[in-house]
């Protein structure tokens, strides 16, 4: 089955469909934004463009933590107990230092740190970091975790 190539929110096609109303216009001024290596730094990340005002969380929706959510205030690590991570997943098919989710290109951004397992996006194992949408669904072992943007 061939899959679906994924269109982070920056290549959408921005046309309307029929009776929707057109989008508002872009931000089109550029801001630079380095979150560094911090790990849990708290960094404010309404200066991106397209953050500006909303904190992105990430709810657990499957799994032992079901129903927590997690605001990404900055660079946030996922992992299992023991390998300091800022969201710990009591699951044996998690690695100590599983994924990376940050700040990136006026959205956020998750990535692979070389777990066994793999992380998922959508149904899809991450190869390179990924842009991540309002509704994405990541899978670590057992546990999903909804993107929320708004």
């Amino acid at each position: 089955v061939p899959s679906e190539r994924y269109a982070p929110p920056y290549e959408r096609d921005p046309t309307p469909t029929a009776g929707a109303a057109a989008p508002p216009p872009r931000d089109t001024e550029s801001t630079t934004f380095d979150p560094g290596p911090r790990i849990g730094s708290g960094t404010v990340i309404a200066d991106t463009p397209s953050l500006a005002g909303a904190k992105p969380t990430l709810v657990v929706t499957s799994g032992e933590l079901a129903g927590r959510r997690f605001a990404v205030d900055g660079t946030t690590l996922i992992g299992r107990e023991g390998g300091g991570a800022d969201i710990t997943l009591a699951d044996p098919q998690v690695s100590g230092r599983h994924a990376l989710v940050r700040p990136a290109n006026g959205t956020i951004e998750i990535a692979d740190l070389g777990s066994t397992n793999g992380t998922y996006v959508n149904g899809a194992r991450l190869d390179g970091p990924k842009a991540l949408a309002d509704g994405d669904v990541i899978t670590l072992g057992q546990s999903a975790l909804t993107v929320e943007l708004r």
